[in-house]
């Protein structure tokens, strides 16, 4: 009769018999930075006037406050010029819209909070459909008022690609009827 006896590596290192156990790496840090979100999307500007846009989208967000129910959403512009998006209901997301002037401008949009609700994201969703409307009258003016038409140079922003807003709204659920 042979006996076999068992290293104690094998019993606590590897893939032994308890699965490396006693033997794990700790876990990676958890980067739970508030300022931190996390991102829903990015467009690339390829000129930007930061003051005038910076108005326009927090008066956009103020006339979206009411939306769907008084006091859904609060806006605030924040010191560092980013227009936040609070939803009262449950408090438990907001976004954020950052403006950059570096390498010709940017709009960068992040989502804030450590569990958003279900009824948070659908309602994030349709506000940030309506944010890129906004953003595309900006870039392109109204189509049906051809007298109305702003010369490129005058724009607040100017995407470096055409598509960009479609691009950014591939990544958004569904839009609202």
């Amino acid at each position: 009769m042979t006996s076999t006896r068992m290293s104690p590596l094998y019993l606590t290192g590897g893939n032994g018999l308890f699965g490396g156990m006693f033997n794990k790496s700790p876990p990676p840090p958890v980067d739970d930075d508030p300022e931190k979100g996390v991102p829903i999307f990015s467009i690339k500007l390829s000129s930007i006037k930061i003051g005038g846009l910076r108005i326009a989208l927090a008066l956009h967000c103020i006339g979206q406050t009411n939306t769907p129910d008084k006091n859904t959403w609060m806006a605030n512009k924040a010191e560092d010029g980013v227009v936040e998006m609070w939803y009262n209901p449950d408090q438990s997301a907001m976004f954020s819209i950052t403006l950059s002037e570096t390498d010709g401008g940017s709009i960068e949009v992040d989502r804030h909070g450590p569990r958003p609700s279900n009824v948070y994201q659908l309602q994030e969703g349709l506000q940030l459909h309506k944010l890129l409307d906004e953003l595309e009258f900006l870039a392109f003016g109204n189509p049906e008022d051809a007298e109305e038409e702003i010369k490129d140079e005058d724009r607040l922003l100017r995407l470096e690609e055409e598509d960009a807003i479609d691009k950014a709204r591939k990544k958004l659920p569904a839009r609202g009827a």
